[in-house]
């Protein structure tokens, strides 16, 4: 399935918190959606990239990153909004995480939506907040 506004608005934000990540850019017109798996309080949506698209230009060390911790999503639907993350695994997208701070995520997608940035750590705004698995 091919990715949806939605999906194309909430990875160019997360990307584009961190410009050292800004090389997966290129990767969002080529992926589509492998799985949706809706958990009742949020939503996993695992991505696919063609196997041919080439990797080798990307010079990120870390074998998984897991990025987006300050990103917001708001909606209608939202009680108290959403926490958004991006798992990028072995240079790929792989997969958005989105967890909602209320009872519920809708499993219809947003229409009407906002991404924004709030600190998680207002004690040391300037924490980076990137997280590498090794």
């Amino acid at each position: 399935m091919a990715l949806s506004k939605f999906h194309t608005d909430a990875l160019s934000f997360i990307l584009n918190q961190y410009e050292d990540l800004s090389v997966f850019l290129a990767q969002i017109p080529l992926l589509t959606i492998e799985n949706i798996e809706h958990t009742g309080v949020g939503c996993f949506y695992t991505y696919n990239l063609p196997g041919d698209y080439k990797l080798d230009d990307i010079q990120i060390e870390e074998p998984e990153i897991i990025v987006g911790n300050e990103c917001h999503l708001t909606a209608p639907e939202l009680e108290y909004g959403a926490s958004v993350l991006l798992w990028i695994r072995n240079k790929r997208m792989e997969t958005l995480e989105i967890l909602a701070h209320g009872d519920a995520y809708p499993e219809s997608e947003l229409d009407v939506y906002k991404f924004e940035i709030v600190p998680v750590n207002r004690i040391d705004d300037t924490q980076d907040y990137r997280f590498a698995l090794k």
